[in-house]
């Protein structure tokens, strides 16, 4: 039986509203125990600077289908052929538009296009956190978060969706967790997690130290907080301004240099993004920046400055740090967002050159302004090794229709992927 789509909208925004606010008061403890994560051996949080992509996630919504093209024109020009491509869609019609619009260009993937029923956000990152074992192809759970009291409709449906694929067996098993974490807010090389030091506060009602066991926990190695010297981060995810690149070497955002590139600009296109940056906020944004660079530096990096424009009144970010890696056969593919400033995306990618990346560009102009850009919308959420022969081995067949929403299943699956939810946020 399908469910009506306002109805549901309705009850589901309505209920989850309810029952948000009536848990706020709740601590991270049942009965006087502190809950914790199970430990899955050898599990850990997906690292961005090795092995070859095998599966990504893409949350596809129609409505801004005209901002999302040219990410998907680009990305779908130089994805490695043979990923398993996962695209989440609000409804039929939307699904049926993906396949329309991109079936032919996704002829080199296995793609699955799934309909679950309700509006969702287009950032795929940061309501699902990979995790896999590194030395086996053991499935484990990975990270969907408890909510937040704060999200907005679509990202709270984006939770539900994600735990929907769960129950449907088109992602793997879930953390049963109380912390609400992002996947914006994490990255990760083989040595360390990085991980924004807002993270604290965003848990403060679970205790400092339980964020801290759960959080190693899932991450599965030594973390590193991320803030500046008073505190507080230059942004609300990390993955906006650091980058790990190996296990010796991070670059970190630098407004400074972006400035001191637009001098170069004399044309009108360039008037609008130096009107753009936020030129009040730029010295405090500057001076954690680089508190973040000597913590690397302490910690044992090599630190590589990028260029990076920050409007926080408007909540977005032109930044070099939001990339994705791809290394196999050999060869080190680095997938860079560009904004058509000539300028900035030719030095941002003169960095990456030299340290030995091949760079694919990602046109990200029409969309950056929503507030982020390719790693938020493209998630990897599986990778394989770099070895010559290692890389993806999904069987290539373009797109793959699953109407979860038209399932006699639906409202059993949707019921139980809900109550997953109410008991994480009911934990924290």
């Amino acid at each position: 039986m399908k469910v009506r789509l306002s109805g549901f909208r309705q009850w589901y925004v309505f209920t989850t509203a309810v029952l948000f606010v009536a848990l706020l008061a709740t601590t991270g403890e049942v009965n006087g125990q502190t809950l914790q994560v199970p430990a899955e051996a050898g599990a850990n949080v997906l690292a961005d600077s090795e092995g070859a992509i095998a599966a990504i996630l893409l949350h596809y919504d129609p409505g801004l289908s005209s901002e999302l093209a040219p990410v998907y024109e680009d990305l779908f020009r130089v994805l490695p052929t043979g990923v398993q491509v996962t695209v989440i869609c609000p409804s039929a019609s939307a699904a049926e538009d993906f396949s329309d619009t991109w079936g032919t260009a996704t002829e080199h993937w296995a793609v699955d296009v799934v309909n679950v029923g309700f509006p969702i956000s287009i950032w795929a990152r940061d309501r699902y956190i990979a995790r896999q074992q590194e030395q086996s192809s053991q499935e484990v759970s990975s990270f969907v978060p408890a909510g937040n009291d704060s999200y907005e409709p679509e990202k709270r449906n984006d939770l539900l969706a994600l735990e929907l694929l769960t129950e449907a067996q088109l992602l793997p098993r879930t953390l049963d967790t109380h912390l609400h974490l992002e996947g914006g807010n994490v990255v990760s090389n083989l040595r360390h997690v990085f991980v924004g030091a807002n993270v604290l506060n965003e848990n403060i009602a679970i205790g400092r130290s339980a964020v801290a066991n759960e959080l190693s926990t899932v991450f599965g190695r030594t973390y590193i907080p991320v803030a500046g010297k008073d505190g507080d981060v230059p942004w609300c995810h990390v993955d906006m301004y650091l980058t790990p690149v190996s296990d010796d070497t991070v670059l970190i955002a630098n407004p400074r240099m972006a400035e001191l590139i637009l001098t170069r600009y004399s044309d009108d296109d360039s008037d609008d993004v130096v009107a753009g940056f936020n030129a009040c906020e730029s010295d405090t944004t500057q001076d954690r920046l680089d508190d973040i660079a000597s913590l690397a530096l302490n910690r044992g990096y090599k630190v590589i400055r990028l260029p990076a424009l920050v409007n926080s009144s408007e909540g977005w970010m032109i930044t070099y740090n939001n990339v994705l890696m791809d290394h196999r056969g050999g060869r080190r593919t680095l997938y860079m967002p560009t904004y058509d400033i000539p300028d900035l995306d030719r030095a941002a990618a003169a960095i990456y050159l030299g340290l030995g990346f091949d760079v694919e560009t990602i046109d990200v102009s029409r969309v950056y302004t929503r507030g982020g850009a390719l790693r938020c919308i493209v998630n990897v959420t599986e990778r394989s090794g770099s070895g010559p022969s290692q890389g993806s081995t999904a069987q290539c067949r373009g797109p793959k229709y699953y109407d979860l929403a038209g399932s006699k299943q639906y409202e059993r699956m949707l019921d139980r992927s809900y109550a997953r939810l109410v008991r994480k946020r009911s934990r924290g």
